[in-house]
Order: structure tokens, then sequence, then C-alpha cells
């Protein structure tokens, strides 16, 4: 399929209905209509997205960065969610044409994991945010953006120093990191697995171990960028059936290691004995 063409639209907002829900959001509020979906945060202005526009009424002190951030994580997963497809808090590498994704709770570890694979020389799929279609056969993984969002200490895992200039905005104790040449994978990938990362004692075994109908379809609906409560009922029915078909299309596993670095060799070596026995 063809990427989306989408307009950004500044100082002006399009005429809309009274919203089909409304809740707080990220120290502001979001607002799903018929039409599209509305994001206000005091830092950065409305921000909505109508059809295949984005509009931006910024606020007179707005952070620009302020609006990237809101552009990446939540203004385009909230299209996705409108043009049906299925956007995912995932990091994934590609491995021999297919893509291994790693879920997780922001500060889980997903994105140390891909550096690290990446540095392996598996390329990085996508950061934090997947796009998910889904076909017949295959569910699909389309691209993300090339830069990762790390921690100081994932930069001293990869043997890295962040640049103090590429401080992220919000997430103020992250720095972004480029993803560069051929460690990136600019291709739409079908997805052989996902492993959804847990945590386990200091010290204690690292284990797999596979889930699957219910329970891969319960981790997956928790994964979603915007949960149940935050969408419409039509929205919520389609939730359930699109996370059913993925868990069947998909294989799933529970990851368990300690979520400091102390085992962080031997998770990446566990993960690719793995993925090539299966």
């Amino acid at each position: 399929q063809q990427a989306a063409h989408l307009t950004i639209v500044i100082n002006q907002l399009p005429p809309l209905s009274a919203p089909t829900l409304s809740q707080a959001f990220a120290s502001g509020s979001i607002h799903w209509y018929q039409q599209g979906f509305r994001l206000s945060h005091p830092e950065v202005g409305d921000m909505v997205i109508h059809h295949h526009d984005i509009y931006w009424q910024p606020t007179a002190s707005v952070d620009i960065k302020g609006f990237r951030t809101f552009l990446v994580n939540t203004l385009l997963p909230a299209y996705a969610v409108l043009q049906g497809m299925l956007p995912l808090h995932i990091s994934a590498v590609s491995v021999a044409g297919q893509v291994i994704a790693f879920q997780g709770n922001s500060g889980a570890g997903k994105s140390t994991l891909a550096a690290m694979l990446m540095k392996r020389g598996y390329p990085v799929v996508t950061e934090d945010l997947g796009i998910v279609e889904l076909a017949e056969q295959n569910a699909i993984m389309r691209p993300g953006l090339p830069y990762f969002r790390l921690w100081k200490k994932s930069f001293k895992q990869l043997n890295e120093t962040p640049n103090p200039q590429s401080q992220a905005w919000l997430r103020r104790s992250k720095f972004y990191r480029a993803i560069e040449g051929s460690e990136f994978c600019a291709q739409a990938q079908p997805i052989k697995a996902i492993y959804f990362l847990q945590q386990g004692e200091q010290g204690s075994d690292i284990s797999i171990d596979k889930i699957s109908g219910f329970n891969a379809a319960n981790a997956l609906l928790k994964s979603r960028f915007f949960g149940v409560g935050q969408q419409s009922s039509e929205q919520t029915k389609r939730a359930f059936t699109e996370t059913m078909t993925l868990a069947s299309q998909t294989q799933c596993y529970n990851l368990t290691r300690a979520k400091d670095f102390s085992q962080a060799e031997q998770v990446i070596d566990t993960l690719i004995a793995h993925w090539e026995s299966h």
C-alpha cells in the first residue's frame, strides 16, 4: 500500500461536531469525533486530526519539540486507529525478513533490547510505536521513524554517550539517538513473534514461555495505544477483534528477566537462540 499523505495546517482548526468521547490525557485532554480526533495540551496547544489533515493551534509559549513529540507519539497512533490500523507500544527488529517485536510498559526495556540487537547486526524496524496491518494470512509491521529515545543507562550499555543537545521533550531524562544506514529496516515485514517483557527477581533465571489464545490477545490489548476506555464503543469492539486476529497470526511469548542490565547480554543470547530454534 502507498504511504498516507498528511498535511499539517497551523493556526487554524476545522469545525467539529460534539465529541463522542472526552477524557483526561497526558496532562491535557483527548476528544474523539466521528470525523477525527483532538488533543489539547497546555504547553503545546490544540491538535486535531481531521480526515487526512493535521491542524495545530499552538499556545503562545509553545515548544516545537512538544508538537513533534505529540505528532509522533499521539497524533500518528490516533490516525492509525482512524484508518483501521493497529498501533502498539512495541519496539522491533528485522530477522531474516520477519519482525521480532518486544512489548512492555514505559521503562520495561523494549527499546534497549532493540538497540542491543541492532548492535548485533539486526536492523531496527520501529521503536516504541508499531503500526500493524492485519492481512488475511500475516500481520504486517510498518517501519517507524529512524531514531531511539533512550535512558542514559541504555547508552552506557551500548558503549555510547548521549548528545546533551538531543534531550527528549516531556521525557527529559531520555535522549534521541539516530538509527542510521544499515541499522534501519525501511520495509514493511510480516511479524514472526512478539515477546512481552516481564520483570523477574534480581539474579533469577531468564525464561521464555509461550502464550496463546485469550492470554495472548489480552496482552496485546494492553499493548495498544489508547486503551479501550479512551475510544468509542465501535472502536472498542474493533480492538477486541483485531487483537484476537493478531494473536492467532503471531507467536507470542512472555520473556522474564531481571529489569536491570545485570543479564543484558545473556538475554540477547537467549533471544537469538530461541527465535533461531522456532
